[in-house]
Formats: C-alpha cells, structure tokens, sequence
C-alpha cells in the first residue's frame, strides 16, 4: 500500500471509529451510568505495548476489558481494547480484508467515510428519552 493511500485509509477508519464511538456513549446517556464501576485488575508488558486488564461492573453484569497501549512520543496511546477476549483491531481488520476481496481501497475508504457521516447525521438529532 502507498503511503498516500495508508493515510486516507487510517484517516478513514479513525473517523469512523470515533465516530461509532461516540454514538455508542450517546446511546449509553439515558442509562444509570452511576451503576457502572471499573477497576483496574493488572497490567503486563506484550512486545512493547503494555496492556491494562480492568474488569467493568453494572449491576450484576461484569466485563473484562484490556487496552492495549503504546509509548509514543507525545504520551500513552490505546491501540486496541479487547472486551471479553474479542480484538475490536482484529475485528476490524477482517471486516476490511472481506471487503477487500472483493472491492478496491477506494471503495473501502467511501465506506468508512459513508459510515462516519451517517453515525455524525444521528448525533445531531435530539435524544430520545
């Protein structure tokens, strides 16, 4: 992959990574979220990264969650969470070497940019609740 096409496709992704994100937590603000505890449960050191285990409690429900962080010149950055042993990296990267296989880079970037744009179009409506 060109450089210039690594770049669009990692602004792409990002974007709509962040953009999933904050909808989520946008979906999550009607619920009690003083119910919702986490705890650090240990750390560990993986090739370089350093990853942080915590373990999530909402009433009766707990969840493992690990960020996978990095050392990077302007600070600490998280280049992975694994929530209950699932990659969201690993997952996203076979969700784009499927369509890969089957469309250009182009496509998947239009993809990404098209889902950024329709995620940002929901966080302008009014909240329901």
């Amino acid at each position: 992959m060109k450089p210039s096409d690594r770049s669009r496709y990692t602004a792409a992704l990002k974007g709509a990574m962040e953009a999933n994100y904050l909808a989520k937590m946008r979906q999550g603000k009607s619920s009690d979220v003083d119910r919702i505890r986490s705890e650090v449960t240990g750390e560990e050191v993986q090739g370089g990264k350093t990853v942080v285990h915590t373990k999530v409690l909402s009433g009766e429900d707990t969840a493992a969650i690990d960020y996978v962080m990095e050392k990077r010149p302007k600070g600490w950055r998280a280049v992975d969470v694994i929530t209950e042993g699932v990659s969201l990296a690993e997952t996203y990267r076979e969700q784009v070497a499927k369509i890969l296989a089957k469309k250009s880079l182009n496509d998947v970037i239009a993809a990404l940019d098209r889902k950024r744009k329709a995620l940002e179009a929901e966080e302008t409506k009014p909240a329901s609740g």
